[in-house]
């Protein structure tokens, strides 16, 4: 006969997942700050690699674009909430991914439906951040 799962090993579990999942992401923001920082500064470097560039040895910036956009991709799911990195008062919630065309290329957006507004606004995934329940309005008033 098989051990039956506790409501309370589910939640252990699923706050481990949590943790596992928050470090991942620090981790992936760390290495993409320091390629920018190694892309920006050391132009030695920067030439290096676009004298070897090619489809199987991208330049920095690309590198870096596409494990920002990958990032971005998987952080949030429809339903998350999230605040806007430089404005944290602004919260809405997550209703759709997309990549959106820019001068410079592409980039990851999220459609977000923020607090007291009828319409979804696409947003550089980038520039936003998930919400904690304790900073979200629309968890204090349940």
């Amino acid at each position: 006969m098989e051990k039956a799962i506790t409501k309370e090993e589910v939640q252990t579990l699923a706050l481990q997942l949590k943790t596992i999942s928050t470090q991942h992401n620090e981790l992936i923001n760390i290495i993409i700050e320091v390629l920018e920082k190694l892309s920006g500064e050391n132009t030695e470097l920067q030439d290096q690699l676009d004298r070897y560039q090619s489809p199987d040895y991208q330049s920095l910036d690309v590198l870096i674009n596409d494990l920002r956009s990958t990032f971005c991709a998987k952080y949030f799911t429809n339903g998350d909430r999230v605040r806007l990195k430089h404005q944290p008062g602004i919260t809405g919630t997550i209703k759709g991914f997309k990549v959106v065309w820019l001068m410079g290329g592409i980039a990851a957006a999220h459609d977000v439906l923020f607090d007291h507004h009828e319409e979804v606004t696409p947003v550089i995934t980038y520039a936003l951040e998930p919400l904690p329940e304790a900073d979200d309005p629309e968890h204090q008033k349940q």
